[in-house]
């Protein structure tokens, strides 16, 4: 997407321009021109609830990066890659597309428990994604000190192939 182009996410359940849901409610991408013509729709999942919850746009390439909650392994559109597993519950996702709508990469992260990607930002000087999120589960060894923790996770991308280099936790009290 680029300046003149418009993203809307969320989740669909059912079919929607030829895209079907595989699940329950699935994630949605839709991309606009800039004069509201339908570029293209997109509707991953797995057989739970899905949800896309952000969405941010490396400006140059016009590359789009999805984030939100899934509650199952989610299918590969495209020939991208795929890295992380599903853990349980809900779990965070993070998928690549490129501005045509082919889906580049996805991964998964996340505990026995519940978590999910809230916002989503793109840094083309360390060409890197920034993921905020909550969770009530233990990730890569850190665990959140009250019920419910933010996280921000930093995934770098390397040879087409995601990975989480960084996590940070911090807790709240309910």
């Amino acid at each position: 997407a680029s300046p003149s182009r418009a993203v809307v996410v969320g989740s669909v359940n059912g079919t929607l321009d030829g895209e079907t849901a595989v699940g329950g409610w699935d994630i949605l991408i839709v991309l606009y021109s800039y004069n509201g013509t339908k570029e293209w729709t997109r509707v991953i999942g797995s057989t739970g609830d899905d949800v896309a919850l952000a969405v941010a746009v490396d400006g140059t390439r016009g590359h789009l990066f999805v984030v939100g909650r899934a509650q199952g392994s989610i299918n590969i559109s495209d020939s991208g890659s795929y890295s992380g597993s599903y853990s349980g519950m809900d779990d965070v996702f993070v998928a690549k597309y490129n501005s045509s709508g082919s889906q580049l990469w996805l991964m998964m992260f996340g505990s026995t428990q519940s978590e999910q990607a809230n916002s989503v930002a793109f840094s083309p000087f360390y060409s890197s994604i920034i993921v905020v999120g909550d969770t009530n589960g233990t990730m890569n060894g850190l665990s959140p000190s009250v019920s419910v923790s933010a996280f921000i996770a930093k995934i770098t991308e390397t040879n087409g192939v995601a990975t989480m280099s960084n996590l940070v936790y911090s807790s709240w009290a309910q």
